[in-house]
C-alpha cells in the first residue's frame, strides 16, 4: 500500500514524506522507502547519522 501511495502521489506531482517510529527502528523499512522513491523520511536523532548513510547506500544501489 505504501508503494502504491508513493507512486500515485508522484503521478499527481505531490511529494511524499513519512515520520514515525518505523524508519527509525527498522533499517530495512527505510531501504524499502528509498527504493520506492519516497521524498523524505524523518527519524529520531539517535539514528539520524546511520540513516543518512543507509539512504546514501540505498540510493547508489538503485
Amino acid at each position: 500500500m505504501i508503494s502504491s501511495l508513493i507512486k500515485e502521489a508522484h503521478k499527481s506531482r505531490r511529494a511524499v514524506g513519512i515520520c514515525g517510529d518505523a524508519p527509525s527502528t527498522f533499517p530495512e523499512f527505510t531501504e524499502f522507502l528509498v527504493k520506492n522513491k519516497i521524498d523524505s523520511v524523518s527519524v529520531t536523532p539517535d539514528v539520524a547519522v546511520n540513516t543518512r548513510l543507509l539512504v546514501a547506500k540505498a540510493e547508489k544501489a538503485k
